[in-house]
């Protein structure tokens, strides 16, 4: 029987986190739901977990990136609808029910709480950089890949950009979605408990994400924004790119962040996949709710 949802999850260590986490997964779903796990650490994780007992696993030891998983995963998924969440993630059997309930064919974005702060989707600042969104003043991008309500056909149709890898690939895909005039809406009465950080626990997870991430945004940037726009936006781009440097001095990552800057600069990215960016619809991506663009 073709299943009612698919759930997606690309796994990266981290496992004394699942242990936790993971539990709760198989308590909440039912056999009208399929799970499957990407599993793209270099020791494979079900020989500790065993999810393999509840639901599909693949493992992936080339690491592809998380973009390439997402791919891999909505493929292999068998239900119209596929929620893509994050390992480290709490489900419970009503939320679940909730998100099985919801059957608008737009993204939807799932709500977490990480450390107290409830967030939902990406947004972007003007200045380039993509977030979290945790203020609904601010406009709905797109969902993020930690937990988003997805058609199957949607990722087939607009895949997660896989020259990316990981971090900050789900904001460009925000942009590619929200630039095609699809619109992401916030899932209601759902917010999810979010651990965490189970991929970067280690000092040398933490220096591939501050290389990955700045990289990612400076690419994206390159790619996405046609030449008015990059000449308004660029000096503060730029600068804030370089106010980040203290704080990853801070962190103990920097080494890492200027390598990141150095091959955002460099690396070779594909054609944006619609009409770039103008500076009049970035001003409208990213104002506030209710302020004029």
């Amino acid at each position: 029987m073709k299943p009612t949802l698919s759930i997606v999850s690309i796994l990266f260590g981290g496992s004394e986190v699942l242990r936790a986490t993971l539990p709760s997964w198989r308590a909440a779903i039912h056999d009208g739901i399929e799970v499957i796990f990407i599993d793209h650490s270099p020791v494979p994780l079900d020989d500790e977990l065993n999810v393999s007992e509840w639901a599909m696993y693949h493992w992936v030891p080339s690491n592809p990136g998380f973009a390439a998983g997402v791919n891999r995963g909505f493929a292999e998924a068998q239900a119209d609808r596929v929620l893509l969440l994050n390992p480290d993630v709490f489900l419970t059997a009503p939320d679940l029910m909730k998100v099985e309930a919801h059957q608008d064919d737009n993204p939807a974005a799932v709500s977490l709480r990480t450390n107290g702060v409830v967030h939902s989707g990406i947004e972007y600042s003007w200045w380039g950089f993509c977030r979290d969104r945790t203020d609904r003043r601010r406009q709905l991008l797109g969902p993020s890949g930690g937990a988003a309500l997805v058609t199957r056909a949607l990722v087939q149709r607009i895949p997660f950009p896989e020259h990316l890898f990981a971090w900050g690939e789900d904001a460009e895909w925000s942009l590619l979605l929200y630039s095609q005039g699809i619109r992401t809406s916030e899932l209601p009465d759902v917010v999810l408990e979010h651990t965490g950080g189970h991929s970067v626990g280690s000092p040398e997870g933490q220096r591939l994400k501050a290389r990955l991430l700045v990289r990612n945004r400076i690419a994206t940037f390159r790619r996405a924004f046609e030449p008015r726009a990059k000449l308004i936006v660029g000096p503060a781009f730029a600068a804030a790119l370089l106010l980040n440097c203290l704080r990853k001095w801070r962190q103990g990552t920097l080494n890492a962040y200027l390598a990141g800057v150095v091959e955002g600069i460099n690396m070779p990215v594909p054609a944006f996949r619609t009409q770039r960016l103008t500076w009049g619809q970035w001003r409208g991506m990213t104002k506030s709710v209710g302020q004029d663009a």
